[in-house]
């Protein structure tokens, strides 16, 4: 007849306790610790050559970052730049060089809210500079080479000028 034992959990946890006995001593840790080393060696090897990655991947992007914002950069100064020249050409009296407004004004003077070229604002500066510069517009030349544009006012009439006026019966 067979017996059942009542407690079979603990003749099966002693069985391999004394299966094992023998195999704890100092030549199973010398043998342990090399495969662990093996295991830790690769795991860091790869962790490395993983980190070289991205970071290889990070540098990339921030150069591509450094290009982008350069062209953003050159973009905005374009964009600014073509604003002030088309407000600059549709005016009687216009600077010569419309860098001119750059130097006695700052660009950020003339950026609206969102950074966008602001006509008003660029309007403004240009009548502000030429009324202080008058010298910085430009001069034209006619047919007969003399100048036109010129911001000098005509001379105020003289005694002579309209005592003749007045004879010839003009006002």
């Amino acid at each position: 007849m067979t017996t059942i034992d009542p407690r079979p959990d603990e003749a099966d946890a002693s069985a391999p306790v004394a299966a094992q006995a023998p195999q704890d001593g100092p030549q199973a840790a010398e043998q342990a610790e090399p495969a662990e080393d093996a295991a830790d060696t690769a795991l860091v090897r790869s962790l490395r050559l993983e980190s070289r990655g991205r970071k290889d991947r990070v540098r990339a992007l921030e150069s591509r970052i450094a290009e982008l914002e350069q062209e953003v950069g050159d973009h905005r100064t374009y964009r600014l730049d073509h604003a002030v020249r088309e407000a600059n050409a549709g005016r009687p009296r216009r600077l010569a060089d419309v860098s001119d407004l750059f130097v006695f004004s700052s660009a950020a003077d003339l950026l609206d809210d969102n950074g966008a070229p602001d006509p008003n604002k660029i309007q403004a500066a240009l009548d502000q500079l030429i009324d202080k510069k008058p010298h910085l517009v430009q001069r034209t030349s006619g047919w007969d080479g003399g100048l036109r544009g010129s911001t000098v006012p005509p001379p105020a009439p003289s005694l002579g000028g309209l005592i003749g006026a007045a004879a010839r019966g003009e006002d």
